[in-house]
């Protein structure tokens, strides 16, 4: 998972280690994303490896649900999810 910094805080170094912090550092994540401190960022492959391994009924169903067409064959279903996400996100 990659993050942007989106205002500054700070957490001590051994915060985590000392057992000040009882949150996992995903549930650390979590909790900064909802508090906006960061935002999440999905690169590229991500979406790609997520849209791929949608089964055909999944992605037209996306796909339907997004007023797009679902004639196609997988890997246009695939292209065409991952081109509306890049722009409607």
């Amino acid at each position: 998972m990659k993050v942007k910094i989106k205002k500054s805080f700070i957490i001590a170094p051994n915060a985590y280690n000392k057992g000040d912090i009882k949150e996992f550092p995903d549930e650390l994540v979590d909790r900064f994303v909802r508090a906006g401190l960061i935002e999440e960022i999905e690169t590229p492959n991500e979406t790609y490896n997520y849209v791929n391994q949608l089964t055909v009924n999944m992605l037209r169903a996306e796909l339907r649900e997004n007023g797009l067409s679902t004639k196609g064959k997988k890997a246009e279903l695939v292209e065409r999810l991952i081109e509306y996400l890049k722009g409607g996100c």
